[in-house]
């Protein structure tokens, strides 16, 4: 949990995944009552009673700071079915490089502002929600995993959008929630490295290692600086407007001037002057 700390979104979400997190400890065929009963012995209420009041505490410091950003809403959609689809386009995205990392190396990824409900992200969404509902009514172990990182991402599935002009999905957001997925991942995984499909299971972890490795390889570099991030970030989205904004300052802030006149010129011609 101390992942949490890495993107302070998240920790917003502890007092949720603790109670779900705990029950992984708990006898399966213990009940309401006794659950409450194992709660309060072992000190849990306490707990969840504090990180609710410091939860409480951030967000209303964050919303008093910043209350442009929570109550203009000019990047929300208009209308409670748009709201609804744009949750689940960030829900979907964020699956997508949950599940596969590697197909798309962008530092962040702008999302439609309008999504429909035949979009890929959308329907993966369904089918992760579903997933996670038979998981919980067959197996109370796996479904908890998969529920808590559901919950870990409330806080950064755009149900209030930033009015930033544009909308989207960052991976430095989901530290907390790939901590579950891992975790869902390995205890089948783990199964199959001890039974009949070893082979196919340990060539699997070897290439998701090489290939963690090489993502790495390729993409440190461009962490190097503001510069080397936002021109990395406009090969990948050079329609953003944030993004075309954010390189210009970093080149300003480094006294570039020649680059930010180059680059200046070049976003003219292409918006046609």
């Amino acid at each position: 949990f101390l992942l949490a700390a890495l993107s302070k979104e998240m920790a917003a979400a502890l007092p949720l995944l603790l109670p779900l997190w705990h029950l992984q400890f708990m006898p399966a065929s213990a009940g309401p009552r006794e659950l409450w009963r194992a709660y309060r012995e072992r000190g849990h209420l306490l707990q969840y009673l504090w990180l609710a009041a410091a939860a409480g505490f951030y967000l209303a410091l964050r919303m008093a700071s910043m209350q442009v950003l929570y109550f203009a809403h000019a990047g929300s959609p208009p209308g409670l079915g748009q709201k609804l689809l744009l949750v689940l386009e960030t829900l979907g995205t964020y699956g997508g490089v949950i599940a596969w990392p590697f197909a798309n190396l962008a530092p962040f990824h702008v999302l439609h502002a309008a999504p429909a409900w035949s979009d890929a992200p959308v329907l993966a969404a369904l089918a992760a929600l579903a997933l996670c509902v038979g998981l919980l009514w067959r197996r109370r172990a796996a479904g908890c995993l998969a529920l808590c990182g559901l919950i870990a991402m409330l806080p950064v599935l755009n149900i209030v959008p930033l009015p930033m002009g544009e909308i989207y999905a960052s991976e430095r957001l989901i530290y907390l929630p790939l901590v579950f997925f891992a975790l869902l991942a390995a205890v089948p995984l783990a199964a199959q490295l001890q039974g009949r499909w070893r082979s196919i299971a340990a060539a699997f972890v070897l290439f998701w290692l090489a290939a963690s490795l090489a993502w790495v390889r390729s993409t440190a570099a461009h962490w190097h600086d503001n510069v080397s991030f936002w021109s990395w970030a406009y090969k990948h989205e050079p329609r953003s407007e944030m993004v075309v904004s954010n390189v210009l300052f970093a080149l300003r802030g480094v006294d570039m001037y020649q680059e930010l006149i180059d680059f200046a010129g070049q976003i003219e011609q292409q918006s046609g002057g």
